[in-house]
């Protein structure tokens, strides 16, 4: 019981921050202080290595401890299905252990009622810019703004705001980071946007992602003011190690590193080790 009150309280401690808000996922928050305020905090990796189980488990921790709202575009997953993800990470076990009774339906209630924050769900095939923006303009108290898969993100004709004006001409993933990160500055809140990495990383003997992945996918990774890789060796290697490796590429202090994280595979979280 001691050990849980003391990582509650390292967790709320960091929380604190002004300049970040804490993930929840100690070693990420020890080793960059968590999420910028005010700035996009990129997360790539290769399907299956947990890009949207990463983002939902922060959104797990904040939506914990944090009163408000909390904002997700999640145009590859349905929102009832989200829901279901929300709740088994929440709870620690799947929702069909409950369905066949073996875990007391007193604990999906509780796991219900867990959250101080609202979760808000948008998961159009391809939301706009300007949807996005409309959408973050409308919630109040918004904590974080999640995109889940960069890529879905529609190209507009013409968008203009006050503090970002750009035209159809320029690059897709250019327009969309310059946007979000308007956001990101002029609500002072943290943009969490996941993204799939190429193909051609699993080629190399080393299969970590790398700063130079992201050029290959045409995204600028001069305006993102965070990117973090997720890398599992057992995805790869039936024996291989166990938990995941949090790589942070950058960080607007300059921080870099990789830190551990615990992988729960039957949930799909990721965890405090």
């Amino acid at each position: 019981m001691d050990k849980i009150l003391d990582i509650t309280q390292q967790v709320e401690a960091l929380g604190k921050t002004a300049e970040h808000l804490a993930t929840g996922l100690l070693a990420v928050d020890k080793l960059c202080g968590g999420l910028p305020r005010g700035g996009v905090t990129l997360v790539g990796g290769r399907p299956g290595m947990g890009c949207t189980s990463f983002a939902l488990s922060i959104m797990h921790q904040i939506a914990q401890r944090q009163a408000g709202n909390i904002l997700i575009f999640a145009p590859q997953i349905r929102s009832h299905q989200l829901c279901a993800r929300m709740l088994e990470i929440s709870m620690g076990a799947s929702l069909e252990d409950v369905f066949r009774g073996k875990l007391s339906k007193d604990l999906l209630t509780h796991a219900a009622q867990a959250y101080k924050a609202n979760i808000r769900i948008d998961n159009d095939s391809y939301p706009t810019l300007e949807n996005i923006l409309q959408h973050t303009i409308s919630t109040p108290q918004l904590q974080l703004l999640v995109i889940d898969g960069l890529e879905r993100v529609c190209r507009p004709v013409n968008f203009e705001t006050e503090d970002i004006c750009f035209s159809q001409e320029q690059d897709t993933f250019e327009n969309i980071l310059r946007c979000l990160k308007g956001i990101a500055k002029s609500r002072n809140i943290p943009v969490l946007c996941t993204h799939h990495l190429p193909r051609s990383l699993e080629k190399r003997k080393n299969k970590r992602p790398k700063l130079t992945d992201l050029d290959k996918k045409g995204l600028p990774e001069s305006l993102a003011d965070q990117i973090i890789f997720l890398y599992r060796d057992r995805y790869y290697e039936f024996d291989g190690e166990e938990g995941a490796e949090c790589i942070v590429a950058k960080s607007p202090g300059g921080v870099t590193g990789t830190v551990i994280l615990g992988w729960d595979h039957q949930v799909g979280k990721f965890l405090n080790l």
